[in-house]
């Protein structure tokens, strides 16, 4: 036998027997074994994720620890404790096999030291792969069956990280629009005082200015009488609201961003945006659970208010961002429970709930039904009241039960907020709800262009 001096290989003349190709510290291995032995290695070692300061960071490290610990496990008997570790990973990277991420040229077996492996590792083939010797075969299927599990678990784990970034990117996203609709709603409020302000101050100097005119002769009266006319004739509520009935592009109809798995249902992940019936599959529940615990806690609580107060729960404006808020801190997941909502007002909750509705890709009222209903109710005064119900019975029966459920209780809990009196309070609540509620539970189709 005669010894190679590029890396230490030991081989046999002509028609002897090859023992030794690689010799790695007190560790002889042929070229097969040392195939194998790197195969086991790459597959069975933790591999890290590093960050080496403005170089960024470095994927499937593997520490000295870690590479040490293996070298003693399954080489018990030639690789006996640090010593003999050490001079195995010092021949493989005298040899070219591994690469130390750092200075130094020394193996060391501690776990801050990180190493990669190189080109000739992850190319390296034996020379007996084909060789026709019945004990080795095994082992050639083994390395068949490693390769396509590093190939599967890289993949498994490259899809996992990317499903990660890509929840991640939905939720930086659904932030950015809903502060982007804060900015708006506030923009459009801030113009909308100084608006009324403007309209305000011109009114006041008007009317100064015609107390003022009256005061010269007697031709100029006809002249005060006409700015009381122009005077009387600015009303600010009504004219601003002229304005954004005008100007107005179209009413508040967000448009959530979902996270979609491959093989799941965005309901898993999230509730604003998710159709009724693929919440009713994840929650097992009669209706969804928003709807239910936010009727059911307004519902509780509204017994114990005057009327005025329920009155508000429905009918007060609240900021967008507390709405926000709130609709960010429940549209984490599945689950929602009466804790999480008794740390915010009812107004709030009761506007998440119009919010809610408002996202559904699919109204509580069909657009088809719009046009039947329309015609049933203006159309009321010749039938009786028997027939009317039958034929919105019969027209409901199209819609699925997730609707037709939720629909039961938003309608009986509002019914019961406004209790049996004939006030005027009363009549002018169940205006102002029908008002709100109206085009969010019959939406309109979106028409774009």
């Amino acid at each position: 036998r005669r010894l190679i001096a590029d890396g230490g290989a030991l081989s046999s003349g002509p028609g002897e027997l090859d023992v030794a190709s690689i010799v790695l510290g007190n560790v002889a291995l042929t070229r097969h074994e040392f195939h194998v032995m790197l195969q086991r290695m790459q597959t069975e070692v933790p591999q890290h994720d590093v960050r080496f300061g403005i170089l960024g960071t470095f994927r499937g490290l593997i520490s000295g620890e870690s590479l040490a610990g293996w070298w003693c496990t399954n080489y018990p008997t030639v690789v006996r404790g640090e010593a003999d570790a050490t001079a195995v990973g010092q021949s493989m990277l005298a040899q070219g096999f591994l690469r130390f991420m750092g200075r130094r040229s020394l193996f060391q077996s501690r776990s801050n030291a990180y190493y990669q492996w190189k080109r000739p590792a992850l190319d390296f083939q034996s020379d007996d792969d084909t060789a026709d010797v019945s004990d080795d075969e095994p082992l050639g299927n083994r390395q068949a069956l490693l390769g396509r599990a590093v190939s599967y678990e890289r993949a498994r784990r490259e899809a996992d990280e990317a499903s990660k970034i890509y929840r991640t990117s939905v939720l930086r996203a659904e932030v950015v629009r809903t502060g982007l609709e804060e900015q708006l709603t506030n923009y459009l409020d801030c113009m909308e005082v100084w608006e009324l302000n403007r309209l305000m101050h011109a009114k006041s100097t008007l009317a100064e200015y015609a107390r003022i005119a009256k005061r010269p002769v007697a031709a100029e009266l006809a002249i005060g009488d006409r700015l009381e006319v122009y005077e009387e004739s600015v009303k600010p509520p009504q004219d601003i609201q002229w304005g954004i009935e005008a100007y107005g592009t179209g009413r508040f109809t967000p448009h959530p961003i979902l996270f979609r798995p491959h093989a799941l249902s965005p309901a898993e992940f999230q509730i604003f945006g998710v159709p009724l019936d693929e919440q009713l599959l994840v929650s097992h529940k009669p209706i969804p659970l928003l709807p239910a615990k936010a009727l059911s806690l307004i519902a509780k609580r509204a017994r114990e208010m005057s009327p005025e107060d329920r009155y508000a729960i429905w009918t007060s404006r609240v900021q967008l961002r507390n709405i926000h808020e709130l609709r960010n801190f429940v549209n984490r997941g599945p689950r929602v429970t009466l804790s999480m909502l008794r740390e915010y007002d009812l107004p709030v909750v009761a506007n998440v709930l119009m919010l809610y509705l408002l996202e559904l890709p699919l109204p509580l009222c069909p657009e088809e039904l719009h046009g039947p209903l329309r015609a049933l109710y203006s159309a009321r005064c010749e039938k009786s009241s028997v027939e009317s119900l039958q034929a919105v019975r019969a027209l409901l029966e199209g819609i699925s039960y997730a609707h037709i459920a939720t629909m039961q209780a938003l309608f009986s809990t509002l019914r019961e907020i406004a209790g049996s009196d004939e006030s005027d309070a009363r009549s002018e609540f169940v205006r102002a709800v029908c008002k709100r509620l109206g085009p969010v539970v019959m939406r309109a189709k979106e028409i774009v262009g």
